[in-house]
């Protein structure tokens, strides 16, 4: 569902059953959280019907960490003016 702002929500979905049946009290579930996309006004009247095909398949990746870097190179000195590459209004040229 869209909300006032128009961002989509996510809902959580019910818990499941942790299966055990040990005399250990069931630990408390891990809340799930379910996509659920924004609903379309008038169900999308307008237009034709279509046949998709999308190319796609589920995947379950183990949770790692990513990094992600900027870098931003500068030369320490700018060549003279007139030669390839000076720092004139356009910058360096790579």
């Amino acid at each position: 569902m869209y909300s006032s702002t128009g961002a989509t929500e996510m809902q959580e979905a019910p818990p499941r059953s942790s299966g055990s049946t040990g005399s250990d009290p069931p630990s408390s579930p891990v809340p799930e959280y379910v996509f659920k996309p924004p609903s379309r006004p008038d169900f999308g009247t307008m237009g034709r019907t279509i046949k998709l095909q999308a190319n796609f398949f589920e995947m379950e990746i183990p949770k790692l960490e990513v990094y992600h870097y900027d870098i931003d190179i500068k030369p320490e000195k700018c060549p003279q003016e007139g030669q390839p590459g000076n720092c004139g209004a356009h910058g360096p040229a790579l």
